[in-house]
């Protein structure tokens, strides 16, 4: 997932997956449906985090006014409807999903806690064979003493490795001091 522009060197606008071409080495952007068909932008900062289930894949995109449109794209990636808003309290912030290894799903976005401040990071976990997500975990929440970052957290990032999803987010207190923490979460733990 990500987003590109309508020219090499212009800002991204306009959110994207890539897919590798089947039979080939070659992959392609494939623009979501949107008012950017008809060249109106109305997103600054359409960052995408896409998922795989049983069902096909899933986008959610961040918009400026913190409810994410929600995309679902065939089997094959190729073709992708708008699903609608999200209902999760999100603000306007990057989002990040996966897939474990076990085929559940995740997603990590900042959480309304106060305004538009990215104080909370929360990953929540999609069943298998589930509509929607169901487990929730707060991850980071304001300042944390222990290793004295925060208290806001953003930018998540997510892999797994043998038995742990690592998630790397940035943190910071004022603007011009920031932090790259790693969070290490046994995957028999979720």
């Amino acid at each position: 997932g990500g987003r590109f522009p309508t020219e090499p060197g212009e800002l991204p606008l306009i959110p994207a997956a890539a897919r590798l071409l089947p039979g080939s080495k070659e992959w392609q952007l494939v623009p979501f449906p949107g008012p950017w068909d008809k060249g109106n932008f109305p997103l600054k900062y359409p960052e995408t985090a896409i998922f795989h289930s049983d069902d096909g894949w899933h986008a959610v995109v961040r918009c400026d006014g913190g409810a994410a449109y929600t995309y679902r794209g065939d089997e094959n990636g190729a073709d992708w409807v708008f699903t609608g808003e999200t209902d999760l309290p999100a603000i306007s912030a990057k989002w990040y999903a996966g897939d474990l290894p076990d085929g559940r799903n995740y997603l990590l976005f900042n959480e309304r806690v106060s305004g538009d401040e990215r104080l909370r990071l929360v990953l929540l976990i999609r069943e298998l064979g589930a509509e929607r997500f169901s487990k929730r975990y707060v991850l980071a929440d304001g300042w944390n003493e222990l290793i004295h970052c925060g208290p806001y957290w953003h930018y998540p990032s997510a892999c797994v490795f043998e038995d742990a999803l690592y998630v790397s987010c940035t943190s910071n207190k004022e603007e011009s001091v920031r932090n790259a923490v790693c969070i290490r979460i046994p995957l028999k733990s979720l």
